[in-house]
């Protein structure tokens, strides 16, 4: 996914400039602080480059080509919504509820997302890599050319999933909350298997 900077519109001000349209095209946001938007928005080909979100609701948006560099959608609600070839770089999604989402060829790189919700969403050719997802919910998704890299995915909730195939050989999922219809065919080292024990129900001696 890229988005050249060269012949992007400069918003000024984000919040003012929102109420010209419901389409969003072509610009770059950049330095701001978005506060209290309730509204669903169509982006496409645009760059948002540390934005901070404060208190946003944009459920039902639809967000296509869009790089989002050092942005704050801490508590946020995205729910809902459909994300194509969207970049998600060193980004905070603390809190952030991006349930019943659709992405396909998104990437999460170096995001911070922590009690994020995922529940209920539909991923393909996707990748999460390098990123802090503890404690976040990723219960009852589809997964289709998933990929998670390097994550920390500790005690993180995996509930009504098919994990068969998935690599985490790379990611720290200790306290994975999962089933055993989950766990199958899952791809996993030694260690982490061990930690797996416990839904076996056995009585090791």
């Amino acid at each position: 996914m890229q988005v050249a900077r060269k012949g992007l519109i400069m918003v000024e001000n984000f919040s003012e400039w929102k109420l010209q349209g419901e389409e969003i095209e072509q610009c770059l946001i950049q330095g701001q602080t978005i506060g209290q938007i309730e509204d669903s928005l169509v982006v496409r080909d645009c760059i948002f480059d540390n934005v901070t979100f404060v208190d946003c609701d944009f459920t039902k948006s639809d967000f296509t080509n869009v790089l989002f560099r050092k942005c704050d959608f801490s508590n946020c609600v995205v729910a809902d919504s459909s994300f194509y070839k969207v970049r998600f770089e060193r980004c905070k999604l603390v809190g952030t509820n991006m349930s019943e989402g659709f992405f396909k060829e998104t990437e999460f790189y170096q995001v911070l997302g922590s009690y994020s919700n995922f529940s209920e969403s539909k991923w393909n050719k996707s990748q999460l890599e390098g990123s802090i997802f503890r404690n976040a919910y990723f219960n009852h998704n589809e997964f289709k050319s998933m990929e998670f890299k390097s994550c920390e995915l500790r005690s993180a909730s995996f509930l009504q999933n098919k994990l068969e195939g998935m690599d985490f050989t790379t990611c720290h999922i200790e306290g994975l909350e999962v089933g055993i219809a989950e766990i199958k065919g899952m791809k996993v080292t030694t260690a982490q298997a061990i930690g797996f024990l416990n839904l076996l129900q056995l009585n090791i001696l």
